[in-house]
């Protein structure tokens, strides 16, 4: 799977763009300042931009050219951002240490996500914020981005229970015009979470 993303990232052009994900800037003022980490980040465009809010940001993908080009975009920003080269899935997130926790479009099989979101919430800090945007299953109809596998693209219900935990500020389904370079273009099927850690 690695070397499907080191494929897609190879290059100058950044497939998502460079510009960071429209639900993330909306509620980004929520996360207390402080370290915030980037899971499957890709080519880093989330995290640039939370570093340019002076957030101590660590981006997360096992794609080593994502690596690569968050780091090339984190110069060309001015910004500083600790890249990490792992899987996720496989990755110890700490233990409260985090003031937020971004996923954008970061989707994981079924079989991965509910362990995930444990340690996930096992690493925010107390007050600490979690955002999430993902394609939901009504997002294959549609074919503008986003896997084809149903098995990757979680229901709003699903992401409740996961992170049941958590105090919802936003969950919900939403239809919205995607543009976040070419693969994801046009009206698409989301589902988008922040949540809260009780503290």
């Amino acid at each position: 799977m690695s070397q499907f993303w080191d494929q897609r990232y190879a290059g100058s052009e950044y497939a998502y763009g460079k510009e960071p994900n429209e639900f993330l800037k909306a509620e980004a003022a929520r996360i207390p300042r402080g370290k915030v980490l980037c899971l499957a980040e890709g080519e880093g465009r989330n995290a640039a931009y939370l570093a340019s809010l002076g957030h101590v940001v660590t981006a997360v993908d096992f794609s080593q050219e994502g690596v690569k080009k968050t780091q090339a975009l984190a110069k060309e920003r001015r910004v500083n951002v600790t890249s990490v080269h792992h899987d996720v899935t496989e990755l110890d997130l700490g233990t409260a240490c985090c003031q937020g926790i971004i996923a954008i479009f970061a989707h994981f099989f079924r079989s991965d996500r509910r362990a995930l979101a444990a340690r996930i919430v096992k690493a925010l800090a107390p007050r600490g914020v979690l955002i999430i945007e993902s394609y939901r299953p009504e997002q294959i109809a549609l074919d503008t981005g986003g896997p084809k596998d149903l098995d990757l693209l979680p229901t709003l219900d699903e992401l409740k229970q996961d992170f049941s935990a958590l105090a919802f500020a936003v969950l919900r389904n939403a239809e919205r015009e995607v543009n976040e370079g070419r693969l994801h273009a046009g009206p698409s099927a989301t589902v988008q979470l922040v949540g809260i850690k009780p503290g």
